[in-house]
Order: C-alpha cells, then sequence, then structure tokens
C-alpha cells in the first residue's frame, strides 16, 4: 500500500510498482508527524524530501514586508515561471514605485514595512511533496517553515541526496519536477502579492483611524 501512494503521485507515477519496491522505496522512511512538529524550519538546510500521505501543513515565514519583497524579487528572477515572468516583473516594479511614494508621503509606512510579523503563505496536505525547489534560497536553505496543524500527520521522507540521484537518472521525473515547482512557486508569487496588498490595507486602515 505504501509503495501504491509513492507511485500514485505525479512525480512518481512512471515508475512502476516493481521498480519502486525493488530498486528505490527502501530508501524511504515513514514518519509520524504530531500537531506542532515541523518538517522544516526558514533558513535550515534542506537535507530531506517529505512526501506527505496525511495531515495538514502550514508554509510560513516570520519576517518583515521588506523581506517578503526580496523573496518576490528572488522567486521571479531566479525560478522557472515560464511566460508568467514578465507580468510578474512588471507587478513588482508597479509595487516598489507605489512603496517608494507611500514612504515619501507617510515616514511612519517605513517602521510597518519593517516590523516582523508572522506570514502564513500555503497550506499542503495529502498528495503534496515539500522539499523541492520552490523551498530553497540561494544557500540551500528553506524560505519557510513547514508546520503540521492536524492533530497526527504522516510522511514518508527520503533525503535530499538520494531523491536528486532518483531524478538525475529519470528523465520524465526531471520535467514532472519542473512542471509541479514552476506550478507551487507562481502559486506563492501570487500569495505574496495578496499577502501585501492586505498588509498595504491594514496599514491605510491604522492610518485612518488615527486621524
Amino acid at each position: 500500500a505504501n509503495v501504491n501512494f509513492v507511485i500514485s503521485l505525479h512525480l512518481f507515477s512512471d515508475i512502476t510498482s516493481y521498480v519502486m519496491s525493488t530498486r528505490y522505496f527502501n530508501n524511504f522512511t515513514s514518519k509520524s508527524i504530531e500537531k506542532g512538529q515541523c518538517l522544516l524550519y526558514e533558513r535550515e538546510e534542506i537535507n530531506k524530501v517529505f512526501l506527505i500521505k496525511d495531515g495538514e501543513f502550514e508554509i510560513s515565514f516570520k519576517n518583515s514586508m521588506s523581506y517578503l519583497d526580496k523573496m518576490l524579487d528572488y522567486f521571479i528572477s531566479n525560478k522557472n515561471l515560464g511566460e508568467s515572468k514578465k507580468s510578474y516583473e512588471q507587478k513588482v516594479d508597479e509595487e516598489r514605485k507605489r512603496i517608494r511614494r507611500e514612504i515619501e508621503i507617510d515616514n511612519n509606512y517605513i517602521k510597518f514595512y519593517n516590523e516582523t510579523r508572522h506570514i502564513k503563505i500555503l497550506t499542503v496536505s495529502t498528495g503534496d511533496i515539500v522539499g523541492l525547489d520552490e523551498y530553497f534560497t540561494d544557500k540551500g536553505e528553506s524560505f519557510f517553515t513547514v508546520e503540521c496543524k492536524t492533530t497526527k500527520g504522516e510522511v514518508f521522507q527520503i533525503s535530499k541526496m538520494f531523491y536528486d540521484q532518483m531524478r538525475n537518472r529519470l528523465v520524465t521525473m526531471k520535467e514532472k519536477e519542473n512542471e509541479i515547482t514552476s506550478n507551487k512557486c507562481k502559486k506563492i508569487i501570487e500569495r505574496l502579492f495578496i499577502i501585501k496588498k492586505s498588509l498595504y490595507k491594514a496599514f491605510c486602515d491604522i492610518k485612518q483611524k488615527k486621524i
């Protein structure tokens, strides 16, 4: 059943049950996760890939809007976004101009902009994979903390080294990973833009109340 779960995932779907069982599956380890436990921590080196079999996990980071902007820049410059890249670049440029205008109008925005806060990005669950390219900084560390939010969770974990060996050996797996990470990066970017918009609205509401 566990082998069948792994090959049911799009990333591994071209691997037969026999090949997975005899060549690869002994490198997969099942792990139970309690609520509040984390698969990854922000700025932690990523050395494992996790396949979520059960449970919900929150992807988040604890930092400022200025860090969020740097993250956006990094994702748009370095991740595989296909035809969406140009429109994201234009959107970031417009946002940058707006922030400069806001700072010129109200110096309090600088403090708000640099204030540390807990920012939730996405929720992942059964069938999702944690630890692929969309999690990586240029130093091989995680952008995010990934925390279990359900009473219990279950994952299969494999070492990043072994995962890379599998991916480099299997052409279709590499193609599928590019597809998966590109789609997830777009979701993260869209979510970051939404967060920026809601935080800016919060700042405007605070400013309005002071008037």
